[in-house]
């Protein structure tokens, strides 16, 4: 549209002028001599010339107006985007809210903004920008918590004139309130309104979802606790319960006189204790943090590997490609990754009678693969399973791995069994890492005065064999 007024500004001009040079020099020459028709073409001109300067004056005009209603568009959208990934990437509530206040009065070209919201169970948010104005304000009790009047009243109470305020909701509950105001009176647009809206709903979704993280950490606080749990009472609880029987036995021995028998009882409750100092030991090591953040997954498994071959005295060997040791995961997934890891372990140990085990990592298809395969006995009928042996363990190997989009599956034989994890891939951590093998011999079992997080009373003995089997009675007292 633009392209055809300018053309016709010029057009036009030029073809009056023609006209008007035709008509002086045929059917007007005799009323029009020399110097009138130069003076009446000059005049057309300039009237024209000035015409079509306004013309295009008006037309620059728009121009510059569109452009400029553009800019802000695009201004604005640049700003909503900003708050939107800082609210999808699950940033901390306070900064979230920050950059929502301040995007509401940079974007709106206000004096002053603020948010009130309020979550059950935890404090009032108030957030003032610009900080300077929180003196001014101050007398309207805004800063302050629990001055129990709407936005709006407080923002005129402190003297702004125009005042927009949109309300911040979690489904259909109101949490709180998002405002924008300034001195002099220009009132706000349409489009105003569905900015702050924008924002206020953002604001909404930022605290909708500190609220479901907190939720999901009481609930991992729970579901770990449960482990624990459960843990104590199919190993802890019914050991003890063993060596309570096994004391009672043997003090009806000894008051028989039956020395020897006595000694026999004596010898498995020792074994029985060593074998629990080895569980203890395997859920002091659980109950620290998997994987830290500059170690990776694999360089996790490498050392726990010695760890756990040290205190079972079984060989573990690790083995991991050049793109499984560079593979990026997320944090959750890697300590998921390593507790199941870690289970399967467990399992071998407790149920497998094997002598070695291998951990394999490779990386391929956007997905990481975690086997686990040892030279024990196999799962035999239970290898369908999943919830029948061990009695805990594969279900919640199975949740573990669901938890984060992977699966967990079992292949048993009477050569062993293999338990395959296979969980999402994001990206390559880095370059400079090579693939290797990383192998844990049988070694003598450290005691317990070698192990810093178990210490031993002074005076108690020491276990000679930490990782000898506890006696028939204790295992089938166990899952």
């Amino acid at each position: 549209m633009f392209t055809r007024m300018r053309w016709l500004v010029v057009l036009v001009p030029v073809l009056l002028v023609a006209v008007i040079e035709t008509l002086s020099d045929t059917i007007l020459d005799a009323g029009l001599p020399i110097p009138l028709d130069t003076v009446l073409l000059s005049a057309t001109a300039g009237i024209l010339a000035w015409l079509a300067v306004r013309q295009i004056d008006r037309l620059t005009r728009e121009l510059r107006a569109r452009n400029a209603e553009l800019q802000a568009r695009n201004a604005t959208a640049r700003g909503l985007q900003e708050v939107a990934v800082s609210v999808a990437s699950g940033a901390h509530l306070e900064p979230t809210l920050e950059a929502v206040v301040d995007r509401a009065q940079s974007i709106l070209g206000t004096d002053v903004a603020a948010l009130d919201a309020s979550l059950p169970g935890e404090p009032e948010t108030r957030l003032v920008r610009p900080v300077a104005l929180e003196a001014r304000l101050a007398a309207a009790g805004l800063p302050a918590g629990g001055s129990g009047a709407a936005l709006d009243d407080r923002l005129a109470a402190a003297g702004f004139a125009d005042r927009l305020v949109a309300s911040i909701r979690m489904g259909s509950t109101t949490v709180g309130e998002l405002g924008v105001a300034r001195t002099p009176e220009h009132g706000f647009s349409v489009e105003d309104v569905e900015t702050l809206t924008a924002l206020a709903g953002m604001a909404g979704v930022a605290l909708r979802n500190h609220q479901l993280r907190g939720s999901l950490r009481e609930l991992a606080v729970h579901a770990e606790r449960e482990r624990i749990a459960r843990e104590m009472h199919d190993g802890l609880a019914q050991v003890l319960a063993y060596v309570s029987a096994k004391s009672a036995a043997v003090d009806q021995l000894l008051a028989n006189g039956r020395t020897a028998e006595a000694r026999t009882q004596m010898g498995e409750l020792g074994a029985a204790a060593r074998s629990t100092y080895v569980d203890v030991r395997e859920a002091i090591l659980g109950l620290t943090t998997p994987v830290a953040a500059e170690q990776g997954l694999v360089a996790a498994l490498e050392q726990y590997g010695v760890l756990f071959g040290d205190a079972a005295k079984i060989a573990v060997a690790v083995a991991a490609s050049p793109e499984a040791r560079r593979a990026d995961l997320s944090a959750e997934t890697e300590a998921h990754a390593f507790r199941i890891v870690q289970e399967a372990l467990t399992n071998v140990r407790k149920h497998a009678e094997a002598s070695r085990v291998e951990i394999r990592v490779a990386a391929a298809d956007h997905s990481l693969a975690v086997e686990v395969q040892d030279d024990g006995r196999g799962l035999g009928d239970q290898a369908g399973r999943a919830a029948d042996w061990p009695h805990y363990g594969r279900a919640t190997m199975a949740a573990r791995a669901a938890e984060v989009g992977g699966r967990v599956e079992w292949d048993s034989s009477a050569a062993g069994t293999t338990v395959r994890l296979t969980v999402p891939l994001a990206k390559p951590r880095g370059s400079g890492a090579t693939g290797g093998v990383a192998a844990t011999p049988a070694t003598p079992a450290a005691t317990p005065a070698a192990d810093p997080a178990l210490p031993v009373p002074a005076g108690a003995a020491e276990p000679a064999e930490p990782s000898a089997p506890a006696p028939a009675a204790a295992s089938a007292a166990r899952p």
